[in-house]
């Protein structure tokens, strides 16, 4: 990610919300949240981008499919891999699920 699209991203982001009249208690613990870890997610996402991972490359989608795989499962999902037979020429997808009992259905 560029310079550019670093500054031009967040700034996009607070001018809408400056023009929504303000942030409610849950969106600015959400705002301070991204703010105090955009880097990490600019360098997850530039870890990812530098995988070679071409629709072909089936071990280099696995690749980024681990990686995503950590993020989730640090978050309490329950992941696994879906494989494709051989001559799909595929790599599968990462399949990610968080059941609940309660609370709001969304």
């Amino acid at each position: 990610m560029n310079i550019n699209t670093r500054i031009i991203l967040p700034g996009l982001l607070f001018v809408s919300l400056a023009f929504s009249g303000g942030l409610n208690k849950h969106e600015k613990k959400i705002q301070l949240y991204v703010e105090k870890h955009t880097e990490e997610a600019i360098g997850l996402v530039e870890k990812v981008v530098n995988i070679n991972s071409g629709t072909l490359n089936i071990e280099g989608n696995k690749t980024v499919g681990k990686v995503f795989q950590a993020e989730l499962d640090q978050l309490g999902f329950n992941t696994y891999w879906v494989t494709y037979p051989k001559t799909i020429k595929r790599s599968g997808h990462l399949f990610a699920e968080m059941r609940g009992g309660k609370g709001k259905k969304i």
